[in-house]
């Protein structure tokens, strides 16, 4: 997607750094909220809250 974006000029490479940009930072904002909800939940919600944290991680680094 990345390349045949590049391929269209410049202008799409600072539209799909920005689209990464506003995705990993949904992503670290969403992590931040279930870790908290984790830390109210108790211990069992923290290790659920982990894996939601890992997935996340994942998805924003892949996309």
């Amino acid at each position: 997607m990345e390349t045949a974006l590049a391929l269209l000029g410049p202008p799409w490479r600072i539209y799909w750094a920005l689209l990464e940009a506003s995705w990993s930072l949904l992503g670290v904002s969403w992590a931040l909220l279930r870790c908290l909800g984790a830390i109210l939940g108790g211990l069992g919600g923290v290790f659920a809250d982990f894996l939601i944290l890992l997935v996340v991680s994942m998805l924003s680094i892949v996309f």
